[in-house]
C-alpha cells in the first residue's frame, strides 16, 4: 500500500541510520495533554486490535488526501504543523496491507476535539462507538468518510523501516507572518 507520511528531519536521519524507527511517547509530548489523551487512546485501540505490540504511539501517515490515494502537499504540511519556521520530510512509503490500519481524518480530528473536552473538564476520553468505528475500522479496507466535500484518509503504523522508502521530499514550513502574507500560496510551492 502506498502512504506518505510527514517527518522531522530527526526521524529520517534515526531511520536511515537504524533501518527502523518507532516513535517514543517523550517525542509526542510537545503536542500537548489534551492530544496526548487522543494519541493514548489510538495506542490503546490499536494495542488491543492485534495491529501493534507494543504500546508506542502511532506512526501516521495519509492514504488519500484530496482525491483517493493522492499525496498530501504544501498546504496540508502547513496545516499539520502550522507556523513552525522549519523543515519537515514528506516519506513515501510502500508498505504491506497487513500493517495499516485506515480511518477517517475527520472523524479522527472529532476525537481530538473531544479529548480536549475531556481535559479541560478533567474526565476520562469516552469516545462513542460510531465515532470509534470510523477511526478505528477492521484494518485496511475502504471506509465511508464523514465529509464526502473533503476526501482525507489516514493511516496508522507500528513503526517506519527503511526498506520501505521510496521517495522523500523536504518541505519548508514557513513562519507565521509569511503564512498571513496575501501574496503566500502554499499549493503553488507543490
Amino acid at each position: 500500500m502506498r502512504l506518505w507520511t510527514f517527518q522531522f528531519p530527526f526521524v529520517v536521519r534515526r531511520l536511515r541510520r537504524n533501518g527502523v524507527y518507532r516513535p517514543r511517547w517523550s517525542e509526542v509530548k510537545s503536542a500537548g495533554p489534551p492530544r496526548m489523551l487522543a494519541y493514548d487512546w489510538m495506542s490503546d485501540q490499536l494495542t488491543a486490535a492485534g495491529w501493534m505490540v507494543h504500546r508506542v504511539p502511532p506512526i501516521w501517515a495519509w492514504h488519500s488526501y484530496g482525491n483517493w490515494n493522492q499525496a498530501p502537499g504544501q498546504s496540508c504540511a502547513n496545516s499539520l504543523f502550522g507556523a513552525i519556521d522549519q523543515d519537515v520530510m514528506r516519506l513515501e512509503i510502500e508498505v504491506p496491507d497487513n500493517i495499516v490500519v485506515i480511518s477517517d481524518y475527520g472523524a479522527w480530528n472529532d476525537i481530538i476535539s473531544l479529548a480536549f473536552d475531556c481535559f479541560r473538564d478533567r474526565v476520562p476520553l469516552i469516545v462513542p462507538d460510531a465515532l470509534r468505528r470510523l477511526v478505528v475500522t477492521g484494518g485496511n479496507e475502504p471506509i465511508e468518510s464523514e465529509d464526502d466535500d473533503e476526501f482525507a484518509l489516514q493511516a496508522c503504523l507500528p513503526a517506519l523501516y527503511w526498506r520501505c522508502v521510496i521517495a522523500i521530499r523536504r518541505y519548508r514550513i514557513p513562519d507565521l507572518d509569511t503564512m498571513q502574507s496575501v501574496l503566500y500560496d502554499p499549493n503553488a510551492l507543490d
